[in-house]
């Protein structure tokens, strides 16, 4: 792994700050998830603070991976009904990002527990293959945000 910048750690501690968890900001960032979980747990670079006028950067690529990553945790409704392939993997799309089952439920309160506790369990759901126009992200910036834990 390359060294990280100083602005790196900088915006890797304020989206720590943001209560995000060590997962999404690897995603994020484009870091290791270990290195993301030493910073948080002051392990490494705990002496690097940012100064009074200091200003910290994300890239474009980073800005637009936060808001595909934002876009996700907010658990929108897929644009069409019913219980398709697609929402089948989209359950699993939210799992991936970290969602509850509890939370997945209010998104899908016409399934019994008991139905999505199956889908939730199937193991062969390949989160690569979900459609993300159907939540209002375009392919390119959800391939670019989850394609570091497939590689």
């Amino acid at each position: 792994m390359k060294k990280a910048s100083r602005n790196t750690i900088l915006v890797i501690k304020d989206l720590i700050e943001q209560k995000h968890q060590d997962k999404h900001i690897a995603m994020v960032m484009q870091v290791n998830r270990s290195f993301v979980n030493k910073i948080r747990n002051k392990v490494s670079h705990a002496s690097i603070v940012i100064e009074a006028d200091e200003r910290i950067n994300l890239t474009e690529e980073q800005k637009v991976r936060l808001e595909t990553l934002k876009k996700i945790l907010a658990a929108p409704e897929l644009m069409i009904s019913g219980t398709s392939e697609q929402d089948l993997i989209y359950i699993h799309v939210l799992r991936f990002f970290g969602m509850n089952k509890d939370e997945v439920y209010n998104l899908y309160f016409h399934l019994s527990k008991k139905q999505l506790g199956n889908y939730w369990m199937k193991a062969d759901v390949n989160i690569l293959k979900f459609n993300p126009r159907l939540i209002g992200i375009e392919p390119r910036e959800y391939a670019d945000l989850i394609i570091d834990f497939f590689i």
